[in-house]
């Protein structure tokens, strides 16, 4: 009873943790990757245009990604506004969720809460699943991991239980369909692991192994392949989405090749090279554990772990084009199943030293095979926790935001209801492809309610409102300067391929700003 407490109470606490690396300080940095970048365009150009069937970025059809993620991605838009942190929010939601499945999942294979607590730890050390295309960017990659896990959840459930069978199967197929809906043909893997692991636990005689008739299959195919075909089916039509998705993201990518085409050890190298996954020795302990266990003692829980952690590392490693997050919904059953392998000789270890103090042989040779596994065991979880610790440490110490990125989000929280008489301003054009979606929130705070006016001079645009903001070249903010005599100003210096300076010009009454410097008309 008492262990039973105290595993919730961690697994709590496990969740609580995952919230915090997921969602402390989540506006920064900067929206900065182009992937980033690209999807929050479209789902701004969805957000305020209601193009929601058809995705569009900067005036042309957007189909490289399906849109599901960006549908949902308009609903803490709508709540909270425009900012960094709401563009993220649905993915760090992902991340929570993910640890949630783990844990779900840990108890119904172990009947234990530990291996998931261990795996969480696991996770939230992890680079690949924290940051860039992670769970603290607004990227498809974390709602894709996150309906992977529960797909895997309910697959797991299908297979091992007789009771509800159809219904897990069918829920297991619908987070299939959601996920394709997310990124295509990334989430097929998902049911290819749970056919693989059906067939190889029936080729290898595993006493779990279910028997599985047509009805069952029909059940997860079905709406795995129906709910994209929602959105694919009637845009198969348009050739400009072929060429694209078909093509482009598909075809091209894995025959040709875009990205380490020559590096086929690139995810080994990952894990054992680098600091991006959690420490290796957790995942030679897995694989290890997976063999013995799940394959030569023909365990099939174990089994079904093994294929979801090692068998899209090795299809991945087979073609042409190689990324970190390709290998993500990959990462929670690594993770988990070096939970339940580091759970199980935690336990062996402890159950030997109790039975050697019990019989006092505490100083016997047979005590040094499980004084060995303890050392191993704290040194590994020193590892997991130093990786956790250097993920939380850059969380808190974030790399500095754009210029504009902070100057926008306090325009856009502080600054006074839009109206004709607050807030319209003149802007430049030379934007940083980055900072454009900077310029499309204050566009939609500035210009919301005021619908289209006609062009008019400085001097008449700056006297016709109570406060104003005009956004020009640093070239030509002299001359409105000393026509209009602003009451304070910023200058953003040059940054990506805008080559030029420009000024953010204040009038009447503003918000209160640090950033802000008075405008020196002697200058």
């Amino acid at each position: 009873m008492i262990a039973s407490r105290l595993s919730l109470t961690l697994a709590f606490c496990a969740t609580l943790l995952s919230g915090a690396f997921y969602f402390t300080k989540l506006n920064s940095p900067s929206i900065h990757n182009k992937d980033e970048y690209l999807h929050i365009a479209v789902t701004q150009e969805m957000f305020h245009s209601g193009h929601w069937w058809t995705p569009i970025l900067d005036g042309t059809p957007y189909y490289h990604k399906p849109p599901l993620k960006m549908w949902l991605s308009a609903i803490p838009l709508y709540f909270f506004g425009e900012s960094n942190f709401s563009y993220r929010f649905i993915d760090a939601c992902c991340g929570v969720g993910t640890v949630l499945a783990l844990l779900l999942l840990s108890l119904a294979i172990s009947q234990t809460l530990a291996p998931g607590i261990i795996a969480s730890i696991l996770i939230l050390g992890s680079h690949v699943l924290t940051f860039e295309h992670g769970f603290r960017a607004a990227n498809q990659d974390a709602m894709l991991v996150c309906f992977g896990t529960f797909a895997m959840l309910f697959g797991y459930y299908a297979l091992s239980k007789k009771n509800n069978r159809s219904c897990s199967l069918l829920i297991s197929g619908m987070f299939i369909g959601l996920a394709a809906l997310v990124k295509s043909i990334a989430a097929l893997p998902i049911l290819g692991i749970l056919f693989v692991s059906y067939l190889i636990g029936k080729l290898l005689r595993c006493p779990e192994a279910p028997t599985l008739s047509f009805k069952h299959a029909l059940l997860i195919g079905l709406p795995a392949f129906c709910l994209p075909l929602v959105y694919f089916g009637p845009h198969l039509f348009d050739p400009s989405f072929r060429d694209t998705m078909w093509q482009y993201e598909i075809v091209d990518r894995f025959a040709e090749g875009y990205h380490h085409s020559k590096d086929t050890l690139f995810y080994l190298k990952l894990i054992f090279d680098s600091n991006s996954l959690f420490p290796a020795e957790f995942s030679i302990l897995a694989f290890l554990y997976w063999f013995f266990v799940g394959v030569l003692r023909r365990k099939f829980s174990i089994l079904l772990l093994g294929i979801w952690a090692f068998l899209p590392l090795l299809a991945f490693s087979a073609l042409s084009s190689r990324l970190a997050w390709y290998i993500s919904p990959a990462v929670p059953g690594l993770a988990l199943l070096s939970g339940v392998a580091m759970y199980k000789i935690g336990t062996w270890m402890l159950n030997s030293i109790r039975e050697l103090v019990e019989n006092g042989r505490v100083f016997q040779v047979k005590a040094l095979k499980p004084v060995l596994a303890g050392i191993f065991i704290a040194c590994a979880f020193v590892r997991a926790v130093t990786f956790d610790a250097h993920v939380f440490a850059h969380v808190l110490h974030p790399a500095e935001r754009l210029e504009v990125d902070k100057l926008v989000e306090r325009l856009v929280k502080h600054g006074p209801a839009p109206s004709s008489k607050n807030y319209m301003f003149i802007e430049t054009q030379h934007w940083a492809k980055h900072e454009r979606v900077y310029r499309r929130m204050l566009r939609a705070k500035v210009y919301k309610g005021l619908g289209k006016r006609k062009k008019i001079g400085v001097s008449t645009f700056v006297n016709s409102c109570d406060s104003c903001v005009i956004i020009v070249e640093s070239s030509l903010a002299q001359a409105i300067a000393s026509i209009t005599r602003p009451s304070s100003w910023i200058e953003l210096q040059p940054w990506g391929e805008r080559k030029s300076p420009f000024k953010f010009l204040f009038f009447g009454k503003i918000p209160k700003l640090e950033e802000l410097q008075p405008w020196d008309l002697e200058k």
